[in-house]
C-alpha cells in the first residue's frame, strides 16, 4: 500500500505544478531514482486526514471536491490512472468520510447509471448498472464522494495494468516501472496524490 502523510493543511492549493524532479528521494520506505517522482504537498492528504479537515470546516467539502477533480485531470495524461471521470459528482451523505473524494477501480464494482468495462473493449459498450453494487453503497453511505473509475488489466488477469482498451499506466514513482495489477490505475492515483483514497482488488497479489 502507499503511505501517505496525514498533514491537515488549510488549504488546497493547485496554482504550482507537480514536482517530477530527477532526484534521489525515500519516502515510505521507497527509494526513487527516476525522474518521474511527484513531491508532496498540502494536497498530500489521505481519507482520514481529509475528513477531518471537512469536519472540522478548515476545508469545505466543495474546496476539496474541486482540488481533487483538478489534480485529477492535471496528474492524468501523464500516469493514466483514471479511465473516468465523475465530475457531476452527487452531494455527499453525513458520514464519517463525508465530502473526500474517491475512486473505484473498474473491476468488481458497479456504480449506478455507469458502464463498469473491467479494463476490456467487450463491456465498454454495455448498459450501465441499474444501481450501486452494495460495496460502492455503503461507501457512499459513509460519505465517500465517487469521482471516477481507475484504470485495471483486462479481467483483471494481469499482473500489470496496461490493457489495450484502457492503454497502460504508469507508476509515479519511476517511468519506467509499472504500477502493478491488477489495480494499478488504484494504486497509481493514490500514490501520486491524485485522490485520497481508492478501492482495489487482490486475486494474485495486486
Amino acid at each position: 500500500m502507499p503511505c501517505l502523510h496525514k498533514d491537515l493543511a488549510t488549504h488546497f492549493p493547485l496554482a504550482d505544478p507537480p514536482r517530477f524532479e530527477f532526484q534521489q528521494a525515500d519516502r515510505c520506505g521507497i527509494h526513487i531514482n527516476d525522474g518521474a517522482g511527484i513531491g508532496a504537498g498540502p494536497q498530500e492528504l489521505d481519507a482520514l486526514g481529509a475528513a477531518e479537515l471537512v469536519r472540522t470546516k478548515k476545508l469545505s467539502a466543495k474546496e476539496l471536491l474541486d482540488g481533487t477533480l483538478a489534480r485529477l485531470h492535471e496528474l492524468n495524461g501523464r500516469l493514466n490512472a483514471i479511465t473516468d471521470f465523475y465530475d457531476d459528482a452527487p452531494p455527499a451523505s453525513d458520514g464519517p468520510f463525508s465530502g473526500v473524494p474517491f475512486v473505484i477501480k473498474h473491476l468488481m464494482a458497479d456504480c449506478g447509471g455507469k458502464v463498469t468495462t473491467v479494463g476490456s473493449r467487450f463491456f465498454a459498450h454495455q448498459p450501465v448498472a441499474a444501481a450501486d453494487s452494495a460495496a460502492v453503497a455503503r461507501m457512499r453511505r459513509a460519505g465517500l464522494v465517487i469521482v471516477g473509475r481507475t484504470n485495471t488489466s483486462e479481467f483483471g488477469l494481469a499482473p500489470t495494468t496496461e490493457p489495450a482498451f484502457g492503454g497502460a499506466t504508469i507508476n509515479p514513482w519511476g517511468s519506467k516501472l509499472s504500477p502493478g495489477g491488477s489495480s494499478g490505475g488504484s494504486a497509481a492515483a493514490v500514490a501520486a496524490f491524485m485522490v485520497p483514497g481508492s478501492t482495489g482488488t487482490d486475486t494474485g497479489g495486486s
